[in-house]
């Protein structure tokens, strides 16, 4: 690991959040709110995870940095700066390449009550901060989807459990728990995951973009 020495090589982490629905204007009295996030890595990369297709990537770019995707309606509501990163921004890119052949972050397993954009940009910011706890993220960002989760785990349909239904939002909750904190030891240029199953898993992938 590359500790960066000079201020023009300082790689500084910053959450994008964007408003959902015109409703957050009221919401947010209550500290709620329906929103998307995403990272912004120096001034030149940006990432977000969603839904795009069974058995691809669910991490994808913008079209334009500070905007949202084309897909997406809604609109710009403001930017959380996380820190800079202990990391050159090779070694940033090559820890965003790791989470795009991770099996975590396929589209199957997008779900927007509990392994959503939010999860992502909490977890890509832990491992690009090098830290496991990221203090300046916004507490307030996932409280709406909070209620939601409480919402549907009390409701008929989490009886009947639709949720492990392979459908677009909806999505298999992955097992196991966030990517491992990047070290000496691992940050390496990655491929498919040593595990088998996971490779066989993403074999259908598109071609990971190394940035």
């Amino acid at each position: 690991m590359y500790k960066n020495k000079k201020d023009d090589d300082v790689v500084k982490i910053r959450l994008n959040i964007f408003d959902l629905t015109p409703l957050n204007q009221m919401l947010r009295f209550c500290h709620v709110g329906v929103y998307h996030s995403s990272i912004v890595i120096g001034d030149s990369s940006e990432y977000y995870f969603g839904f795009a297709a069974i058995n691809y990537t669910g991490i994808d770019s913008p079209e334009r940095i500070d905007h949202l995707p084309s897909s997406m309606t809604g609109k710009y509501y403001t930017t959380v700066e996380l820190g800079s990163s202990p990391y050159s921004l090779q070694e940033c890119r090559m820890i965003v390449t790791r989470f795009r052949t991770s099996r975590r972050w396929l589209s199957d397993h997008y779900n927007f009550l509990f392994h959503n954009c939010n999860t992502f940009t909490y977890e890509l910011a832990s491992a690009l901060l090098g830290n496991e706890i990221v203090p300046n993220y916004p507490k307030w960002l996932s409280r709406g989807e909070k209620i939601g989760q409480f919402l549907y785990q009390t409701s008929v349909i989490h009886i009947f459990e639709l949720g492990s239904k392979r459908i677009p939002g909806l999505g298999y909750i992955p097992e196991g728990g966030p990517i491992k904190i990047i070290t000496d030891e691992n940050l390496v240029e990655p491929n498919y995951l040593d595990d088998s199953e996971e490779s066989k898993s993403t074999s259908n992938s598109p071609p990971i973009d190394i940035l």
